[in-house]
């Protein structure tokens, strides 16, 4: 039902909650698209409204599944250059986001290539044991809306599977683990610079006895079943 359209979620949102399907698709009643006026072009809209998704993910509310209210989300302010100046900067961003889908994919692969590892390793004569045993596991804490801050020193680590907005202060050390708790629930994340935690639970290794990279590793290994 909808064609090379940029979609922006409303309900069960993450971070990433703006993106730009090409080709045809079906969006059901999860998202929004948008239709321009005479001097607004689409794909600009998506590429200014995609570097405004930490201030779009703010206006969310609920807990469990964080929602946008469409009248409020009528509301954002965005800045509207002549079309002219709209066309250099798709003309610019596009193949840019080409490269990064392309990276995007890379990483994926080397990821895949790195759990595969994990999975062929012999574990026999090892017992299993439950990560509270292995790990300090810490719940982070969502920013209020005074504490951020676009410029801020450190980044903040929410439901999704990167960085969204940043802030003042930070939470959390570097060499840390963070499990998504809500929009890319369960995506694990390593970070080796100090962060703000918000949306998300943290582990760090209760002793020396366990390696933070290798718990890394193989939670990364199970990442898929972990929002389960």
């Amino acid at each position: 039902n909808r064609e090379s359209r940029m979609i922006v979620a409303k309900d069960g949102i993450s971070p990433k909650c703006v993106r730009w399907i090409d080709g045809p698709f079906f969006l059901n009643h999860h998202g929004w698209t948008l239709a321009c006026s005479p001097d607004v072009l689409e794909k600009y809209l998506f590429y200014y409204l995609y570097f405004q998704q930490h201030n779009i993910y703010a206006m969310a509310t609920g807990t469990a599944q964080k929602g946008i209210n469409q009248a409020n989300f009528h509301q954002f302010p965005v800045v509207v250059p002549s079309l002219e100046v709209q066309t250099r900067i798709v003309e610019t961003l596009d193949p840019l986001f080409s490269r990064i889908e392309r990276n995007a994919a890379d990483v994926t692969e080397l990821i895949d290539m790195a759990c595969s590892i994990i999975r062929v390793m012999d574990y026999s004569g090892y017992g299993f044991s439950f990560l509270e045993s292995v790990a300090i596991c810490s719940n982070g804490r969502n920013l209020k809306p005074e504490e951020r801050v676009p410029d801020g020193e450190y980044e903040v680590m929410n439901g999704g599977s990167t960085y969204s907005g940043r802030a003042a202060q930070y939470n959390r050390e570097g060499q840390t683990i963070s499990i998504s708790k809500s929009g890319t629930a369960g995506f694990v994340a390593f970070h080796d610079k100090r962060y703000w935690a918000g949306d998300c639970m943290t582990l760090v290794p209760k002793d020396d006895s366990m390696s933070i990279k290798f718990l890394y590793y193989y939670l990364k290994y199970g990442e898929t079943g972990i929002d389960k």
